[in-house]
């Protein structure tokens, strides 16, 4: 087994000796699928995770399978409703024992159209991207940090390569820096600009738009001059 395409992975995602084949898996629109995999799962050989429309999620994998998807090229999050993170915060990070987490082959990272996402991960390990190349968020509006723990590098990562939308499919640019530079480790104050530049305006934009429809339901339930009876 190589490919996998599924629509409905309640049962499939108890028989964890077929996963562990896997070089691609296509999941779309399980509504019942509340978790991806147990902790005992190991992803060794996959190159390719998509995910869209499985609302039950609130997040896609722990630590501990994240740290054996040493040969991940690519990363797709969509329309995942529930989710709050990619990664979770594991249970060795709750007694003190930190993790390191590393992508080693992960190139390319997109995360579409989840509304409840806060952050790609959630704990406080060393997280590291050593190939990472693109990144790719849109319309993920509750998204305000990357990760809650240390980004160490992303040195194959260019600004101009960090693809970052509203709620409308309008890109945000950095204003300081040239799309030549490289992230490095700066992930955490882009995600923080962007959100600040981009749903900022947002809501600013908003209540301007509500209080001039206000005035102008004032303006228009107003009696005039020319309609008062004397």
């Amino acid at each position: 087994v190589g490919v996998l395409r599924l629509e409905d992975g309640s049962k499939l995602f108890r028989n964890p000796k077929i996963l562990q084949h896997l070089t691609d898996v296509s999941i779309s629109e399980c509504g019942g699928l509340s978790s991806l995999v147990s902790s005992l799962v190991c992803f060794t050989k996959l190159k390719h995770l998509h995910v869209n429309k499985c609302h039950r999620l609130t997040h896609l994998l722990n630590p501990l399978v994240a740290t054996t998807l040493v040969q991940l090229e690519g990363l797709t999050v969509e329309e995942c409703k529930r989710m709050s993170s990619v990664i979770e915060e594991g249970s060795t990070e709750e007694d003190g024992n930190d993790e390191i987490v590393v992508f080693n082959n992960l190139q390319h990272l997109s995360i579409t159209s989840c509304s409840n996402i806060i952050s790609f991960y959630r704990g406080r390990c060393i997280i590291k991207f050593p190939c990472l190349k693109q990144v790719y968020i849109n319309r993920c509006s509750e998204m305000k940090v990357f990760s809650f723990g240390l980004i160490v590098s992303m040195p194959h990562l260019k600004y101009e390569d960090v693809y970052l939308f509203n709620n409308h499919g309008d890109k945000w640019c950095h204003p300081k820096h040239s799309k030549e530079m490289m992230v490095k480790d700066d992930m955490n104050v882009i995600i923080r600009e962007a959100w600040n530049d981009i749903y900022d305006t947002d809501i600013s934009y908003l209540f301007g738009e509500q209080d001039l429809e206000e005035n102008q339901y004032e303006h228009s339930s107003s009696p005039s001059d020319n309609n008062v009876e004397e």
